[in-house]
């Protein structure tokens, strides 16, 4: 019994002794929204984007809320927003989302009725670590 025991810690630890601390700097570069569909529209479209990211240790998220572009047609904007910075951390994923839509009522800085191709979505990526 005792060799069992040895043996089925020794595979539960070799999980914990493959995992490396990481320094890493994660931000959103880029929003882009497309004109087309339910966001089409005569004249200015008025896009708004919120975006997070964090990861799976420190689950507070860096944010960047009401990013803004006015444009009849796509926009892209570019930039460094929502940067998140963690020092010899035993982070595996980092995790980004989006809420974004074209503005039509309400307040600028929140997705109303009336307010067009409203889109969310959010994804996890595994970190691998360099030796």
């Amino acid at each position: 019994m005792k060799q069992l025991f040895t043996i089925l810690f020794l595979i539960a630890s070799t999980s914990l002794l493959l995992a490396q601390n990481v320094n890493y700097t994660a931000w959103i570069y880029q929003f882009t929204s497309w004109e087309g569909g339910p966001c089409w529209e005569f004249g200015t479209e008025e896009y708004t984007r919120n975006g997070w990211i964090r990861d799976n240790q420190f689950t507070t998220e860096s944010s960047v809320t009401c990013q803004q572009c006015n444009t009849n047609g796509n926009c892209t904007s570019t930039g460094t927003w929502a940067t998140r910075a963690r020092n010899n951390a035993a982070v595996t994923q980092i995790r980004a989302r989006i809420d974004a839509w074209e503005d039509d009522n309400g307040s600028r800085c929140s997705y109303d009725s009336g307010d067009d191709c409203h889109t969310t979505d959010s994804d996890w990526t595994t970190l691998t670590p360099v030796e």
